[in-house]
């Protein structure tokens, strides 16, 4: 669905918790739970910026260190001071800041796995989705069924969130059709 790019957008995601580890003296690391997302994600839902702005596809494939944070983990990380282009680092791995989003909170949490809690609080950051293959990040929800094992790669393991954005029913049936699907009638 992603590369077939017959849709508005495409976007893919999946969610994850990561220690945060702040250079501000006596501020001990933290656990936030964010996105690791694909660039059309901030577009397709409409997630507010207050600073910067999320990352291109050619960010996506070099798999940047870049990160968006959420406008309340930014004044935790940083007070008053501006966010972008400040580095946070994140499990073992430094992050620059690109963006800050405003207060975006559906509730519910409609465009997340499904067995995560509806009324979570908000994403604290966002992060690419190939970064987080890179760097191996740890996944909130990895369903698997035959095997019952964990390898994200797996023909039996599903633990990503693909959505589309399609203008009208005719490019709904040419996107199913270029995917090899049949819509239900």
């Amino acid at each position: 669905l992603l590369t077939a790019k017959r849709a508005e957008r495409q976007a893919a995601m999946a969610g994850g918790s990561v220690l945060v580890r702040p250079d501000q003296r006596g501020v001990q690391p933290f656990f936030a739970d964010g996105r690791y997302v694909t660039p059309q994600f901030f577009a397709m839902f409409g997630v507010p910026f207050v600073r910067g702005q999320g990352w291109s596809q050619a960010d996506n494939e070099a798999r940047a260190r870049v990160v968006v944070l959420s406008q309340r983990l930014a004044r935790k990380l940083f007070g008053d001071a501006d966010a972008m282009g400040k580095t946070v680092r994140l499990g073992e791995t430094d992050f620059r800041v690109i963006g800050v989003t405003g207060h975006w909170d559906p509730q519910p949490k409609f465009y997340a796995d499904g067995s995560s809690s509806a009324f979570a609080r908000p994403d604290q950051y966002f992060l690419p989705l190939t970064t987080s293959l890179d760097l191996k990040l740890a996944v909130d929800s990895t369903d698997t069924w035959i095997d019952g094992g964990a390898d994200r790669s797996g023909p039996s393991t599903s633990w990503l969130q693909v959505w589309v954005q399609l203008a009208n029913v005719a490019q709904a049936d040419a996107c199913l059709d270029q995917c090899g699907l049949e819509r239900k009638r």
